[in-house]
């Protein structure tokens, strides 16, 4: 593998998803390994739900308090759900995923991350992470990277493309002095 090579040698990298990457100006190896993250996401230690602040990312411990609803208006299919801990309750929402439905259980518990919004008077998680406790814990000691992305290319989609690179990234000669 070299940095002249196309992206579509890459497993996972067809024709339609380097159509994506070269939207964002990405043809070569060389090209994904200067497609720096906008930023890094970190996975603190969970809050409890009164302590949640709106527009702050934040971890949630919560217990499903019931079976999550699923409603088809037109388009649009909105999966929700309420999760508790002893201090209150948080919505938890999902756009266009009925298939959350039957992936959670009344009763169980699991780690809920994302940036809470106040919608209908209630703090609400749109689209939230979600791990078990033993999931989260692995994700505490990361720092999962965002990616500049274009419409049909997912941050996951990326992230594994780029760790692809790494092993040849590695290889080059470092062009900056080591002060």
């Amino acid at each position: 593998m070299t940095g002249s090579d196309l992206i579509t040698t890459l497993k996972g990298v067809g024709p339609k998803t380097a159509a994506l990457f070269g939207k964002l100006n990405v043809e070569t190896i060389e090209d994904l390994g200067h497609m720096y993250p906008r930023y890094y996401v970190t996975y603190e230690a969970p809050i409890e739900a009164c302590d949640v602040k709106i527009g702050e990312r934040a971890a949630v411990r919560l217990t499903l308090a019931g079976p999550l609803s699923v409603q088809r208006t037109g388009k649009l299919t909105l999966v929700t759900g309420s999760g508790r801990d002893p201090s209150g309750a948080v919505r938890l929402v999902w756009y266009n995923m009925p298939y959350m439905k039957n992936h959670f259980r009344s009763g169980s518990t699991w780690i809920f991350c994302g940036t809470p919004i106040m919608r209908q008077g209630k703090v609400t998680l749109e689209h939230p992470e979600y791990f078990t406790e033993e999931m989260y814990v692995r994700q505490m000691e990361t720092l999962k990277p965002v990616y500049p992305l274009t419409t049909g290319l997912s941050n996951k989609t990326v992230v594994k493309t780029v760790e692809q690179v790494i092993p040849y990234m590695e290889t080059l000669e470092e062009f900056l002095p080591p002060q």
